[in-house]
């Protein structure tokens, strides 16, 4: 009658109960479409189910209330997490001269069009969906603004954009970007809207020639946690302001986007406490200045 009230009860049976219990690989008939592995969350589903029917026994009375302390709790197998790469200031110059300088029977307007994309992700720090709904009227280059109207979330921000990303913006929309009706900032050659798939697919084969060239695989995701690096660790700017620029709903999140390296320790502690790496304030320099022409006018009146 229990299991009969449960909907979700429905996956207690003997082929569920050998994939969420058994060491014993399940090697489904060839008329079974089961899968012959069991994910996790399947797993912890029925574990729950069965735990909730070991409650409804123990308050009947049919089991011992210290059963359900006797269960052991269901584990899922720990994988080591996937390599996080990225991109420094040097590593992301060498990608943007690579795509510049590797025709390879390509357009011009393909390599345009792939310098926006890599310099929106890994100078901007826009995802691959916030890339394709941009629109020609979100991009302020005077102002150096851009705007992001549906974000993670559906959250809108605004983005400050870096000189020389505006200047490249610039150049793609008055020099290689189609005439097209449509609002679109990037679009195809035939003038209609780059999708989110159509940006995938174009980086994707992009990486594949520059791995083939000698260089490292990266990937939409990278260029962004490259942004983070590049920003917090190489050019200084406080994590708050990274933070926003990501479109991040905490500066805790952005802390897990950058790492830390020896040479970044290197650079901003190695030099601290050397007296000729000691700031000097405008003020003392204009009075040893000044002291310096008062000697150098006491000295000419002895000669």
């Amino acid at each position: 009658k229990y299991l009969d009230e449960k909907p979700s009860a429905k996956l207690v049976d003997a082929e569920n109960l050998r994939l969420a219990f058994s060491k014993i690989p399940f090697q489904p008939a060839a008329t079974n479409e089961v899968k012959a592995s069991c994910h996790y969350s399947h797993k912890c589903h029925i574990y729950t189910v069965l735990r909730s029917f070991l409650r409804f026994l123990i308050l009947k009375g049919k089991r011992r209330p210290t059963e359900l302390a006797e269960t052991t709790p269901l584990k899922p197998k720990r994988k080591l997490p996937a390599k996080r790469t990225r991109l420094r200031a040097a590593a992301f110059k060498a990608v943007i001269t690579f795509n510049q300088t590797e025709q390879a029977g390509r357009l011009k307007f393909e390599t345009a069009t792939m310098d926006i994309i890599l310099r929106l992700g890994a100078q901007v720090g826009l995802r691959k969906t916030e890339i394709a709904r941009l629109r020609i009227d979100d991009i302020s280059l005077q102002q150096q603004l851009l705007w992001v109207r549906q974000g993670k979330g559906f959250k809108a921000r605004e983005i400050v954009l870096r000189w020389d990303v505006a200047q490249s913006l610039n150049e793609y929309l008055t020099v290689f970007r189609p005439k097209t009706e449509s609002l679109s900032l990037l679009v195809t050659e035939s003038g209609t809207p780059l999708t989110v798939s159509g940006i995938d697919s174009k980086l994707k084969r992009f990486v594949k020639r520059w791995i083939k060239a000698g260089g490292n695989h990266f990937s939409m995701h990278s260029l962004r946690r490259s942004y983070a690096d590049m920003m917090v660790l190489e050019h200084g700017v406080p994590l708050p302001i990274a933070s926003h620029q990501l479109g991040h709903s905490s500066p805790e999140v952005t802390k897990l986007y950058y790492e830390a390296t020896v040479e970044d320790a290197r650079a901003h502690v190695a030099h601290l406490g050397r007296p000729e790496a000691a700031p000097q304030n405008d003020h003392a320099a204009q009075r040893e200045s000044e002291l310096e022409k008062v000697l150098q006018s006491i000295g000419d009146l002895y000669k």
